[in-house]
């Protein structure tokens, strides 16, 4: 299916790069490019393990079966972040980074989850005094309640989302 001769090639359905124009908007119900035409959305769920060149095939593969959006679950980052296991986050933001920039290349864009983190991550009470009572517990609604905590996940959050992207300059 890789093959230019490939029958079910759909890769001319995707922009040349996500966002080649610019910026996603909503309008109404659906979505629209920066030149304000309709974009609609053929999504999967993408992790992004292994190595660089099964990514480039993978994001190649994805294109030609017109697939234009991917959501990535970050959870694994929120794990790193909790446990203060910075290597390991540093390691993981640079593996993202590629991912979306060889996504990108494909027409596709990325959708980063980061609200599935709870059933994955145990928080204690270094990370957070007083939950869990020294045993550990998964915070399933801690995010709702609890402003510490939100002030918490904004800088994870902001950890991700605020680094540049080597890979597109982004």
């Amino acid at each position: 299916p890789l093959s230019n001769e490939s029958v079910i090639d759909m890769r001319h359905l995707n922009e040349p790069s996500a966002g080649y124009k610019g910026f996603v908007k909503r309008k109404a119900d659906g979505f629209v490019t920066a030149d304000d035409k309709d974009l609609r959305f053929w999504m999967v769920q993408l992790g992004f393990t292994g190595d660089n060149s099964s990514t480039e095939r993978w994001a190649r593969r994805l294109a030609k079966y017109g697939v234009n959006l991917g959501r990535v679950q970050l959870s694994s980052f929120f794990g790193s972040q909790v446990s203060g296991d910075d290597a390991t986050f540093e390691k993981r933001l640079e593996r993202l980074h590629f991912h979306v920039a060889e996504m990108k290349k494909q027409g596709i864009y990325t959708y980063l989850g980061h609200l599935y983190w709870h059933t994955h991550a145990t928080i204690n009470d270094g990370v957070f005094p007083g939950f869990g009572k020294g045993k550990g517990q998964k915070a399933i609604a801690l995010l709702f309640f609890s402003k510490e905590f939100q002030d918490y996940y904004i800088k994870y959050v902001a950890r991700i989302m605020n680094e540049k992207n080597p890979y597109t300059g982004m």
